[in-house]
Formats: structure tokens, sequence, C-alpha cells
């Protein structure tokens, strides 16, 4: 029980870093410098692209590709609950076994969520206009970022159809993966229903996006 809950601290500390992370993408930055100051900056300005998009790499590289979320197999075998119950632990109401594959994916899911939600979108389709008058600026676009998502959540399908034998017992892709996938596709189709605040540009997006998905889907079931 002991070496469950440490799990479960370091489980939390990851996701709420990721969170931080996570802010830089389409991050704006405020200041509060006095008027007349002459090291005043504008009370606005837009995170620096090369911060967005290595905020972005990391998040993609370690969270959504499961960098940092990889427990040894041997070890999830040893998370069972204890049932000695008192004032300072909960375990007698936890559940016998532990499913790390939900907690990992919970976390995924987490990020995924935070990098396309509405606002994040918005603030990115505005930031693109807001450094557009820059001279030399290469903004993160919306475009970059679900293509940057995408490379990384379907990032299995580069394998050749039917080089690695897949049957029920040991799928083509990962049962793990299939979970972030399927939350991948579910977020495209809430986007692209345009029932929250994102911009029109990323609803239209999330369109064309789940027909390329449908198409590539279909070739790689073709091929095998």
């Amino acid at each position: 029980s002991r070496l469950r809950r440490a799990l479960n601290i370091l489980l939390f500390e990851v996701q709420t870093s990721a969170l931080s992370v996570s802010r830089q993408v389409g991050g704006l930055e405020f200041h509060r410098d006095h008027k007349g100051d002459p090291k005043a900056r504008p009370p606005i300005a837009v995170t620096p692209a090369a911060d967005q998009r290595a905020a972005l790499t990391w998040l993609t590289e370690n969270i959504l590709e499961g960098k940092v979320l990889q427990v040894p197999p041997e070890l999830e075998e040893k998370l069972a609950a204890g049932r000695w119950v008192h004032w300072g632990t909960a375990d007698g109401n936890a559940t016998l076994d532990y499913s790390l594959m939900d907690r990992v994916v919970g976390i995924q899911s987490w990020i995924l969520f935070a990098l396309t939600a509405d606002d994040v979108l918005a603030r990115i389709w505005e930031n693109e206009a807001r450094q557009a008058r820059v001279k030399g600026a290469k903004p993160l676009t919306v475009v970059e970022l679900f293509d940057t998502i995408e490379r990384a959540v379907f990032r299995d399908f580069e394998k050749p159809a039917g080089a690695i034998p897949a049957d029920a017992i040991n799928p083509y892709v990962a049962r793990q993966r299939q979970a972030l996938q399927d939350a991948y596709v579910r977020r495209l189709i809430a986007l692209s229903l345009g029932n929250g605040t994102a911009p029109a540009v990323a609803n239209k997006m999330a369109t064309q996006r789940l027909l390329q998905l449908e198409g590539n889907f279909s070739a790689l079931l073709a091929g095998m």
C-alpha cells in the first residue's frame, strides 16, 4: 500500500507539472510595469513562439508518447491496496486491483484537452494575427498544433502494415495507445460539432482532420 501511494503521488506530480507546461502553448504574458519606466514592457505580450514550441515538444514526447509515464510491468503487480483503515489512510475503500492504464490515459487525456481547449485554440488563432504584424515572426499556428499532436498520438501508424504480426492478444496498436487515440478522435468530434467557443477555423479543421484520419485508417486496414 505504501508503494501504491508513492506511485499515486508521483503520477499526480507529473500531471500537475505537465498542466503547468501546457499553459505556455497559446500563452500570453501580462506585465504590470509603471508608465514612464524606461524598461517598461507592453502590458500584454505573446509568449515567445520558441517557448511555446519547446513546451509543445516536451508534452508530446513525455506525456503523449509516454516517455515519463512508463512503469515496469513487475511493479504494477505489486500495487495491491492495503486493508488497514485508520485516520492516516483510506486504503480500506480502495479497489483491490490498480488500473495503471486508466491512470496513464487519464493524464494523457487531460493534457490532450488542455492543448486543444476552446480558449487555447482561440488564443493561438488570435496570436497568429498579433505576431503577423511582427517582421520575421514565426508564430505557432493552429495547423502546427494539430500536426504536432497527431504525429505523437498516431506514431504507431508509421510501422509498415503487416511488418509486425497482430492479433487480439497482441494488437497492432497497444491498448493504452488505442485509448489515447480514441480520446483524440472524440475531441475532434466535439470540436467539429461547433458547440463550444473555439474559433470557427478550429471547427472546420477538426472536421477535415476526421475525414483525413478515416482515409488513413481505411488505407491501413486495406494493407493488412
